[in-house]
């Protein structure tokens, strides 16, 4: 099973994450995006046994909090 570092990356400067795998999988949460429409992108940083990958970005859209 993969293990590492996934960089979450959109096209909006400032915003993502990184999530930590256990077992090939995380449940981590990202607080880091406001509303609006992103484009995210996975960049998984590799282990001793799996070599660097990156994901086509995906449309993601965000529902604002109410104020």
């Amino acid at each position: 099973m993969p293990s590492g570092d996934v960089n979450l990356m959109t096209d909006k400067e400032g915003s993502g994450g990184v999530v930590t795998l256990s077992n090939g999988s995380s449940s981590t949460s990202i607080a880091s995006l406001p509303g609006g429409t992103y484009q995210l992108t996975a960049q998984y940083a590799g282990d001793a046994t799996f070599a660097t990958s990156s994901a086509a970005p995906i449309a993601v859209t965000v529902k604002p909090e109410d104020s």
